[in-house]
C-alpha cells in the first residue's frame, strides 16, 4: 500500500510541475504558477523512499496543505456560484484579470463575455471596467477590456476605464470614486462581476470600502488556469487575514 501512495505521489508531483510549467506560457506569472510548481517538487521528494523524520513531517504538511486548499476551494466556488444580480442596477464594475500583450487573458474574456451578456440585459448600467497596467501587459487592462466590450456590441458611451488599480482592493477605491462622481452622490446601485473563486474575497472588499448596495455575478474559470486560480486565491485569504 506504501509503495502505491508513494507512485501515486510521484506521479501527481509530476503532472503538477508539468503543468505548472505549461501554464507559464498561457497565462501571465504569478504566485499560483510558483505555488503549483513547488507543490510538486514538493510531493515528489516527500514520496520517494525514505523513512526519515523529516521526511514524514513533509509528508504531514503537504496532506495538511492539501486539505486546507480543497475545503477553502470548495467553499469558494459553492460561495461564488450563488449570483445576486438583479440586472437592474445602475452600474456594473468589472475586474481585471490580466492581459497578454493587448489581448485580455482566457478568464479576463470570460469576465468581459459575462458583461456582455449583463449588458443585453441592462443596457441602461453604466460599465466600469477596472484594472492598471500590469508588469506583463503592453496596456492597462483597462483599454484592452473596453475594446473587447466594444467588439462584442457594448456602446463605447456606456463604459469608463479605470487604469489605475493593481489589485482588487485598488479596484473598489477607484471604481467607487468614478461611480460617486458620475452620480452625483445621489444614491445608486452596483453589481460586480469576477471569477467565481474571486467573489468572496472581491464581496468583503467592496463593503469594506464602502459599497452598500451592491450585488454580484460570477463569470466562470477558464479550465486551465483553474487550480493555480484557487491556490493563488486562498493565499490571497491568508493574507486579507492579516491586513
Amino acid at each position: 500500500m506504501k509503495k502505491i501512495l508513494k507512485v501515486c505521489g510521484i506521479s501527481f508531483g509530476m503532472v503538477a510541475v508539468l503543468y505548472s510549467l505549461t501554464t507559464f506560457f498561457v497565462t501571465n506569472i504569478s504566485f499560483g504558477n510558483f505555488a503549483v510548481l513547488t507543490g510538486g517538487v514538493l510531493l515528489i521528494i516527500s514520496s520517494v523512499p525514505g523513512e526519515s523524520r523529516a521526511v514524514r513531517a513533509l509528508r504531514r504538511v503537504i496532506a495538511l496543505l492539501v486539505s486546507l486548499t480543497l475545503v477553502v476551494s470548495l467553499f469558494l466556488c459553492i460561495d461564488g456560484s450563488m449570483d445576486t444580480a438583479s440586472y437592474s442596477e445602475d452600474a456594473l464594475i468589472v475586474l481585471g484579470g490580466g492581459v497578454k500583450g493587448e489581448e485580455p487573458s482566457p478568464s479576463l474574456a470570460l469576465r468581459l463575455d459575462k458583461a456582455i451578456e449583463y449588458h443585453e440585459k441592462n443596457p441602461n448600467a453604466v460599465i466600469v471596467v477596472s484594472g492598471g497596467l500590469g508588469t506583463q501587459e503592453r496596456i492597462p487592462e483597462a483599454e484592452a477590456m473596453k475594446r473587447y466590450l466594444v467588439s462584442g456590441g457594448v456602446d463605447e458611451n456606456s463604459i469608463i476605464k479605470e487604469e489605475n488599480s493593481r489589485n482588487t482592493r485598488e479596484n473598489f477605491i477607484n471604481s467607487k470614486s468614478i461611480l460617486e462622481n458620475r452620480f452625483g452622490g445621489r444614491r445608486y446601485t452596483v453589481c460586480f462581476i469576477t471569477s467565481t473563486y474571486h467573489i468572496f474575497r472581491s464581496n468583503i472588499t467592496a463593503h469594506k470600502k464602502g459599497f452598500r448596495d451592491i450585488n454580484h455575478l460570477h463569470a466562470r474559470t477558464n479550465p486551465i488556469s483553474l487550480p493555480m486560480e484557487y491556490i493563488r486565491e486562498c493565499a490571497a485569504l491568508i493574507k486579507m487575514l492579516f491586513n
